[in-house]
């Protein structure tokens, strides 16, 4: 599902129009209010919504058209650091090969919300039993936000006051480099920037 088709028609009929740009998540409700916060329209922003946030899924559904460009990926690095390195591989050679905008989080989306609170480092994380690192960063999180829920249509208004503690979180020389498991990070806030500047223009 996307929230505003990607080609709409002008207002004279005669010619289309085509989105500036497409966010493919399964936080579907989060950028969605989050775009509708700073005022811009889904003919502007289009957010498709998935129920995975593994690369390669997100990818295959990033090719689905209709179209836009630039498109957004946004996916987790939890399962490709344990090992299972064949499927974020493929999708990085479709992001390449079609343009897209990779948005990794390392372990997991998780860590742009708690950057809202707190940093995260990476001797604070402990792995489940299966090898994943995420449930830990939601541990975590549960301690600042007990009510937490991703799909929740109420999570950003929840969270957008602290918006610009996890932006100065992210720029952190600690954060800011490679998102990795010695290095829990995420691009997520370079996404939130282009957004913001888009609602300047």
């Amino acid at each position: 599902m996307t929230d505003g088709n990607a080609f709409l028609p002008s207002q004279s009929g005669s010619r289309l129009l085509q989105q500036r740009l497409l966010i493919v998540t399964k936080d579907y409700e989060y950028f969605k209010n989050l775009r509708d916060s700073l005022g811009i329209s889904p003919r502007q922003v289009g957010v498709r919504n998935i129920a995975s946030r593994e690369a390669f899924n997100v990818v295959k559904e990033a090719n689905r058209p209709p179209h836009s460009d630039p498109v957004y990926c946004l996916f987790d690095g939890d399962k490709w650091l344990q090992g299972n390195q064949h499927g974020i591989k493929m999708a990085q050679k479709e992001i390449e090969t079609n343009g897209y905008i990779g948005v990794p989080s390392t372990p997991c989306f998780e860590v742009w919300i708690l950057w809202h609170f707190q940093d995260i480092p990476a001797e604070s994380l402990t792995p489940d039993i299966s090898g994943a690192y995420c449930p830990s960063v939601i541990s975590q999180l549960l301690g600042c936000l007990p009510n937490y829920n991703p799909g929740s249509e109420n999570l950003y208004s929840q969270l957008s006051d602290k918006e610009d503690n996890a932006l100065q979180r992210a720029h952190l020389p600690a954060n800011a480099g490679a998102c990795s498991f010695a290095n829990p990070s995420t691009k997520v806030h370079e996404l939130v920037e282009k957004l913001r500047q888009m609602a300047r223009k």
